[in-house]
């Protein structure tokens, strides 16, 4: 037993120096290139060119500026902007929102970093550090992004003051060692504490009679696990509402009423929604605050200064709640004004601004949507409350278990142990200490593809459901879960060789990836999915759509893209076993072909025939790749022209060249936090002659439009029929060489039919494209025209 213990001894002390090694090596890697980076967190419909201009002491101008390639289609992507090498420090920056107006675009994180170093701003933190907008209007936004809608052809936004502070030492070449030093001292006192009271008794004759009162420090251990706990839920629970003021710093002369006023559009503004307050008149500067109600919405105010002013000096405005500000910058109020009133001008200096009034009742409106300032704000919680509360428990705790007869245990137990246990039970509680920090986590994007519960404001009303509500936030919030998610997948995928999420994601044969789910195991497996009544109601309901078209002079086409599994068999898991070869595809397909006139377009021949030359599905996700979508796109048109010749003939496959690149955007890869890690490959498609047909705009989107908004093509030959078509995302790839056939394509995201799209647009074709994952809704698929 002796041996034992000093082997495991000499174990330990032979492991916690490499456990301190790779602590060091990992808090001093470097986190980006020699150059600074500047990374964009943003959320966008669609894709295209993205700009960021620079200024180092120069200002913005295009010889200045970084250009690369974003997604879009409704993912959330990182841009990344390398600066050149020679720039060393920047004074601002400015991001380009697109190339398109009336986008919506999220604004989920900007970071700049050097070699060991960076900065970052999320959440009010962004919105105060981008104040200066155009052609950008913010939108309300719940969750913690910063949202914008675009409104005209040059959309952007860049920052106010000088970023030279924060970006100065962002190049420093030296690997930072304090931290990491901390962390490997940490790291040697708790193995040494494993030790200590042996070691103290033998190696050290001063104390031979030192004796550590174990019952001491477990209360100590626990009262500040506790105090920690209750701090972190303290700090998180927040009232339903939570006051907040509007206040501005003016230079006001004479005695006089202001006012402000609300309104839910920047032009209804009543005085059924103002809040007045009276100055005094002085030439020194003076802080003029409009306290609102609590559960006010603010998305526009208008300023009314008075009737007694000769001139009004505005040095500052802001919003301010949770004891957190937001600016209203004066550069807003100069070149965002939905009307004035007796109010000539408003002249900016480096000291604030003048306005210029010219009658004896001035106000001005602001043409900025505020409301998601004030969400962010309302976010913020101060820590007064929290404190206290936590104090009070910690108290009441140690002066419960300090009497507590149990506690005795302490005493008999082995001080090695007791140590163990202890560090071990911190180790479990680390978690709760993000509940107030939550900069202890790493930084890792959430691409789960779903929505987090919101944490619950504490009512009187709904308290009796509070803890459950309470409890499926902190679910999906508790501390280290992204971490330890990914941490996770990795395991099961390189270590474990199985799926970390069997229920969503299927891991096949040589790194592929299938979607999976109890529905779709049995499309694998070949079992039927419908009756032969059940295909009889699907046929009547999509033939009555198609004779309804039909009288309207309009082409129905259905396209059905198959499942990845389908036309990967050969990659499925071995315990995938077929009890018959067909699919969900084959069901439908046989029997509209048997008894219907509806087109069903399938292109399953085709595509097994292109994939023995390259890949035509992603690996890690569920989509056919540029290449594989190709095929769908010829299949489709080929159709067509057997009702539409003038259409033409599609593409030749000569008349497009694929270039490979990588990205982080497959799917299924997301969902197991992995996207970084199981890059896919995507052969672009480029044309070899030019185009006729080039988006033209986005469309209004109707409530059943998902993720973007309706995209409209066009091209000069106006003597081609109209397209509509409804789709799912395995139409991104087909808008391109599809638009090329015809005057104007309309496409909308949605995979059901919608009788409004067609009454609006006016078509001469419609496609409507359901993957098979889908093929189970088409009997709830029942909307019909009037």
């Amino acid at each position: 037993m002796r041996m034992q213990r000093r082997t495991f001894r000499w174990l330990v002390l032979a492991l916690v120096p490499l456990v301190a090694l790779l602590v060091w090596w990992i808090m001093r890697a470097p986190i980006g290139a020699d150059n600074l980076r500047v990374e964009v967190d943003i959320t966008t419909p669609v894709g295209g060119n993205y700009d960021l201009f620079y200024d180092n002491g120069t200002g913005y101008d295009q010889e200045h500026s970084v250009r690369v390639m974003g997604a879009g289609a409704g993912h959330r992507a990182r841009l990344v902007f390398d600066l050149p090498k020679e720039v060393a420090r920047v004074n601002g920056i400015r991001i380009d929102l697109g190339e398109e107006a009336a986008l919506d675009v999220r604004l989920h994180e900007v970071r700049i970093s050097g070699p060991y170093r960076a900065v970052h701003w999320r959440g009010v933190d962004l919105l105060e550090r981008f104040p200066v907008r155009s052609a950008a209007v913010e939108l309300p936004s719940q969750d913690g992004t910063v949202h914008f809608r675009t409104g005209g052809n040059d959309p952007f936004i860049h920052t106010g003051g000088d970023l030279g502070e924060f970006t100065a030492g962002l190049r420093d070449a030296h690997a930072p060692w304090r931290r990491p030093l901390l962390a490997v001292i940490i790291i040697l006192l708790m193995a040494a504490l494993m030790f200590w009271w042996e070691w103290v008794v033998k190696w050290s004759p001063r104390f031979p009679r030192l004796r550590i009162r174990k019952r001491a420090l477990v209360l100590l251990i626990a009262d500040a696990m506790v105090l920690l706990l209750v701090f972190g839920i303290a700090h998180q629970v927040r009232p339903s509402s939570t006051e907040l003021e509007v206040r501005f710093r003016v230079i006001a002369e004479r005695d006089d009423l202001f006012q402000l006023f609300l309104s839910r559009t920047s032009q209804g503004f009543s005085g059924d929604h103002v809040v007045s307050k009276r100055i005094k008149g002085s030439d020194q500067p003076q802080w003029v605050g409009f306290s609102l109600p609590a559960d006010s919405l603010v998305p526009f105010i208008r300023f009314d200064p008075g009737h007694g002013q000769t001139s009004l000096r505005l040095l500052q405005s802001e919003l301010v709640c949770n004891g957190g500000t937001a600016p209203i910058t004066l550069r807003e109020w100069a070149e965002h004004t939905a009307f004035r009133h007796d109010i000539g001008g408003i002249e900016l200096d480096s000291d604030g601004a003048t306005l210029v009034l010219t009658g004896p009742d001035p106000y001005l409106a602001l043409d900025l949507d505020l409301n998601q300032r004030v969400q962010l704000l309302r976010m913020r919680r101060p820590l007064t409350i929290p404190i206290i509360t936590a104090v009070l428990v910690a108290v009441l705790f140690h002066a419960g278990l300090a009497r507590s007869p149990s506690l005795a245990v302490v005493d008999a137990a082995r001080p090695r142990d007791l140590v163990f246990i202890t560090t071990l039970l911190i180790a479990l509680f680390l978690p709760g200490l993000t509940l107030f920090h939550p900069g202890i986590e790493p930084n890792y994007p959430f691409t789960e593809k779903r929505e987090l519960a919101l944490y619950p404001p504490l009512e009187f009303a709904t308290l009796d459901t509070y803890a459950g509500r309470y409890d499926a936030w902190y679910r999906d919030h508790f501390g280290f879960r992204k971490a330890l998610y990914r941490w996770n997948s990795w395991m099961h995928l390189k270590v474990l060789h199985t799926s970390p999420l069997p229920d969503a994601v299927l891991l096949g044969k040589d790194g592929w990836l299938f979607q999976y789910n109890e529905r779709v195991d049995g499309n694998y497996r070949g079992l039927p999915l419908y009756t032969f009544d059940e295909l009889e109601r699907i046929r009547l309901t999509y033939e009555e759509r198609q004779r309804k078209l039909g009288t309207m002079g309009i082409s129905y086409y259905v396209l059905i893209p198959p499942l990845a599994g389908n036309l990967h068999q050969e990659q499925l898991p071995d315990r995938i076993h077929r009890i018959s070869p067909g699919t969900w595809l084959d069901e439908v397909k046989r029997h509209f072909d048997a008894h219907s006139t509806v087109p069903i377009i399938d292109a399953r021949e085709e595509l097994l025939a292109a994939k023995q030359t390259r890949p035509i599905y992603f690996k890690t996700d569920i989509h056919w790749n540029p290449y594989g979508a190709f095929f769908g796109y010829r299949k489709t048109i080929e159709r067509i022209a057997k009702d539409h010749p003038e259409v033409g003939e599609p593409w030749p496959l000569s008349d497009l060249r694929f270039e490979d690149t990588e990205n982080d955007f497959a799917d299924l890869a997301q969902l197991l936090a992995l996207d970084d890690v199981l890059l896919r490959t995507v052969p672009v498609s480029l044309p070899q002659k030019p185009r006729k047909a080039h988006l033209v705009g986005f469309l209004p989107a109707p409530g059943f439009a998902a993720y973007e908004q309706p995209q409209l093509y066009a091209q000069a030959d106006t003597a081609l029929p109209k397209l509509l078509m409804m789709h799912d995302s395995f139409g991104i790839y087909l808008r391109d060489d599809l638009s090329e056939h015809f005057s104007s394509s309309v496409y909308i995201w949605t995979n059901r039919f919608r009788a409004q799209a067609v009454l609006d647009h006016k078509p001469d074709v419609v496609i409507q494209e359901l993957m098979e994952m889908f093929i189970p809704d088409m009997a709830f698929d029942t909307e019909a025209l009037p």
